[in-house]
């Protein structure tokens, strides 16, 4: 018992003297002082790539500021000029407060001075850049995402330096790890972590690890693979040919995306078909077999596709299901091995692409339209490129010859470019002056030029010649297209002058019929104008040229 009193007397006596001791302690503690300052290096770090900022804790330069606060505080230059003041009491500062532009003061010290009713301190302040925002992210593929192989443009991370900004990483490794095709894991092929390097202007390297987990494709079954019994292809081209397999865009994603199994390649006109390549990790056989039946204008294919899944993934959860009439083949129960066999039409729709070639007569005889500079005259004639178009196409510029008042024009020639059934027949046509067929030729950038080795006479004019040229391809598809020339009087008259003439004067001065000089001038077209006048008409005589307009050419 006296053991047991000892211990509550204890006990007691220990109490009491904490309860004396409390009150000098909290008073300890709340005894306002005066600040007492330390120089302090702050980081400066960002909330994006162009947007920087420093965070500076009172506790970091203050060594007292639990008994200093609250304080105000003003941040200057060596020379004094204001960057930022403030107080503790405000509004978002009970911790630290927020330097907006420490870009601007890298290099350089800055004056802080803390103040209360007590006292004041100064500290220095200086920035340093924070570490690079650069850190490893995680992505899920399936194994037929081109990320897979390699990253893409889209797809490099954004790492900033502060008061740098963007910095371009390097794509440096892929380090894979393959999965076994078994285990609660089936769908995934393998896991790689792709490794980014960055190195910032003062040499320091910056790592960060990508992980990209590789999926399987679904399990193949009857709602998600497709096959028509017959497919039709306009120029070798549709929109969406052969058979096809639905999954989702992206593991877990609620969107599809469709993915044809059978390719479609041009190749001078003629259409070869390739089973679509996978990536290995997919887990995919396919097979293709191509007959061709026909030839010409309309061609038929037959094409078996067997399709062999070595690694099924998950079952399809794609929300997506293909047509109920569906030609889809499974040969073995388990459901990893299909067929698609089926009928394609190729039918050629597209015309023949064709476009005026003026190579062959030199910058200086073709007028641009809309064009006003001396290095290339431009026209102002309406002159369609193609039957209802408003482009404007270019003027060829002949003369006439010396004896008649046409030219012996040559034919603007033809580039036309057709990859398919081939060209039946090209003919020019100018109205009120014939019909012209035009043969092919050499080369040019996008196909063949055609010509017209001939010369058609086109008297002279003031409107340009409408050339229309229908190209015709083998299956009777029609481009039609516009080239223009125009034919300009190019050869000077010739002035043939009396020799003496005998004028009777009435008065001091009189006036004369210009005919009365002439003794036979002559031109390839007609003489506009005949004109006598003195050697020194142009100081002493009149002007007669004061009424002038002028003329589109």
């Amino acid at each position: 018992m006296t053991r047991n009193l000892t211990r509550q007397f204890g006990w007691v006596w220990i109490n009491m003297i904490l309860l004396a001791c409390l009150p000098s302690i909290a008073s300890a503690q709340t005894i306002p002082c005066a600040p007492n300052c330390q120089d302090i290096n702050v980081s400066i770090t960002g909330t994006g790539p162009n947007e920087f900022h420093a965070k500076i804790a009172w506790t970091d330069f203050i060594r007292n500021f639990d008994c200093a606060a609250p304080v105000t505080y003003t941040l200057q230059t060596i020379s004094g000029a204001n960057v930022a003041r403030g107080s503790s009491d405000d509004a978002g500062n009970e911790v630290y407060f927020i330097v907006g532009n420490p870009c601007d003061y890298l290099d350089r010290e800055l004056m802080l001075t803390v103040t209360n009713a007590l006292g004041s301190c100064m500290s220095m302040v200086t920035f340093h850049k924070g570490m690079l925002n650069f850190s490893g992210r995680s992505f899920d593929y399936y194994c037929l995402d081109p990320n897979v192989e390699a990253p893409q443009a889209t797809n490099y991370p954004d790492p900033f330096m502060a008061c740098d900004g963007l910095v371009i990483p390097r794509w440096v490794a892929d380090w894979p790890f393959t999965k076994d095709c078994s285990g609660a894991t089936v769908d995934t092929a393998k896991v790689i972590f792709r490794e980014w390097e960055v190195i910032d202007k003062d040499g320091m390297r910056y790592v960060a690890y990508d992980t990209i987990t590789v999926h399987r494709l679904p399990a193949l079954d009857r709602e998600h693979l497709y096959c028509q019994a017959q497919d039709t292809l306009y120029c070798g081209e549709s929109p969406l040919f052969g058979p096809y397999l639905v999954i989702p865009s992206a593991p877990g994603s609620l969107d599809c995306d469709t993915i044809p199994l059978v390719s479609v390649h041009n190749d001078s006109g003629r259409i070869t078909f390739q089973a679509m390549e996978l990536n290995q990790s997919c887990g995919f056989q396919m097979h293709l077999d191509t007959m061709r039946f026909s030839t010409g204008c309309n061609s038929m294919y037959r094409l078996d596709l067997e399709i062999k899944q070595i690694c099924p993934g998950l079952p399809n959860p794609a929300l997506c299901l293909v047509p109920l009439n569906n030609d889809i083949e499974q040969v073995d129960a388990s459901g990893a091995y299909w067929r698609c066999s089926f009928w394609v039409l190729d039918i050629d729709t597209l015309p023949p692409v064709a476009r005026c070639d003026y190579s062959k007569f030199g910058g200086a005889t073709v007028l641009w339209p809309d064009k006003a500079d001396d290095d290339q005259p431009g026209h102002c004639f309406s002159t369609p490129a193609n039957p209802g178009t408003q482009l404007n196409a270019p003027i060829v510029v002949l003369s006439t010859y010396s004896h008649q008042c046409a030219a012996l024009a040559t034919l603007p020639d033809l580039c036309i470019e057709d990859d398919w059934s081939g060209i039946g027949q090209v003919k020019a046509q100018i109205n009120g002056i014939g019909s012209y067929v035009l043969q092919p030729g050499i080369s040019c950038d996008s196909g063949v030029i055609y010509t017209f080795d001939g010369v058609v006479e086109l008297p002279m004019r003031e409107q340009p010649y409408q050339i229309l040229y229908e190209v015709r391809d083998a299956c009777h598809n029609v481009d039609s297209i516009y080239c223009y020339v125009l034919v300009k009087d190019g050869t000077k008259p010739t002035a043939i002058a009396a020799k003496g003439v005998t004028v009777a004067l009435g008065g001091k001065t009189t006036w004369v019929e210009a005919q009365s000089f002439d003794e036979g001038s002559f031109d390839a077209c007609q003489i506009n104008l005949l004109l006598a006048r003195r050697t020194d008409w142009f100081t002493a005589g009149v002007d007669l040229c004061d009424q002038l307009d002028s003329l589109c050419t």
